[in-house]
């Protein structure tokens, strides 16, 4: 089964409105942690967008929601 792409993944977690984002969230911090995990050095903006993406979907998780 091919990676999503961790933005792909992040933004359908952003746009979710339903009982689903809960998952929506787990599957986007899944794949970012794929994503810092692989072999491959990330750029710095590459970086800074996890970093982000990170912080919003923790902070939307720990609040409940978006």
């Amino acid at each position: 089964m091919p990676t999503q792409n961790w933005r792909e993944v992040y933004e359908l977690a952003l746009l979710e409105h339903t009982s689903k984002l809960p998952g929506r969230v787990e599957a986007a911090l899944r794949a970012i942690q794929q994503r810092l995990l692989q072999k491959e050095t990330l750029s710095r903006k590459e970086c800074e967008e996890t970093d982000d993406a990170l912080r919003a979907l923790c902070r939307g998780h720990a609040t409940g929601g978006a």
